[in-house]
């Protein structure tokens, strides 16, 4: 952990980039054997309430890997790649073939929920997490899908270059989990986005990248063209 005087003692960039890497790479190392990402960090059982995190004394547990966590991830280390590619290339390219192989994992794996405190009483596959930390239960991870491929789509195209084949392929995946690429219109939970209703993070994406009309286009050549008869 950085103290405050390394902290204060940072030049001015480093003093946003080098926290955030550290958080960004523990997520790169807790994956499992196939890929997937776990879906929390919690205590193995309840503390009380209120109790400083030094003073915690339970034992931190992984909950299993979900479709939804490992895209959440692939959007996450895909966008950390565009962040980190001009400043550390390594890092950079760490991060772009982790959101790749995340994304290989998810689609190999589509259905693998968390269930939670609405599951209670019902028979599902995994266990519901209720125990040690909130139930965050997500059993609909299409919208995640819709992220993930927005920042995949971004850190493998840019303005005015022409996509490869891969980068085509996930222009097709945001249509597909969205409807179309400049389809965005309808709002989720709290009006925007959540832990649980991340669609709208890609389209931030697209806005602060200042992609969203590039994008708009390309996906429009991608649509067949009809053929009179």
């Amino acid at each position: 952990m950085l103290t405050p005087p390394d902290y204060v003692n940072m030049q001015i960039g480093d003093r946003v980039y080098m926290p955030v890497r550290a958080v960004i790479k523990f997520p790169l190392s807790e994956v499992d054997a196939v890929g997937m990402a776990f879906s929390a960090v919690r205590d193995e059982s309840w503390t009380s309430i209120p109790l400083a995190p030094a003073n915690d004394t339970k034992a931190r547990v992984l909950d299993y890997p979900t479709t939804a966590a490992t895209l959440n991830f692939a959007a996450v280390a895909a966008q950390s790649y565009r962040i980190w590619k001009d400043i550390d290339r390594v890092f950079a390219n760490e991060c772009l073939a982790a959101a790749k192989a995340a994304w290989t994992a998810a689609l190999r794996n589509p259905a693998v929920f968390r269930y939670g405190e609405y599951s209670e009483g019902q028979k599902t596959p995994l266990r519901a997490i209720n125990e040690g930390g909130g139930a965050y239960a997500d059993t609909a991870p299409k919208d995640a899908k819709a992220w993930a491929a927005t920042e995949l789509y971004l850190a493998q195209s840019a303005v005015g270059g022409t996509d490869s084949a891969e980068a085509q392929q996930k222009l097709k995946d945001i249509n597909a989990a969205v409807g179309s690429a400049f389809a965005f219109s309808y709002l989720d939970y709290a009006e925007s986005f959540s832990w649980k209703h991340n669609k709208n993070m890609g389209l931030m994406s697209l806005l602060v990248n200042g992609r969203n009309d590039d994008i708009v286009a390309r996906s429009r050549c991608l649509k067949p063209k009809s053929v009179r008869r």
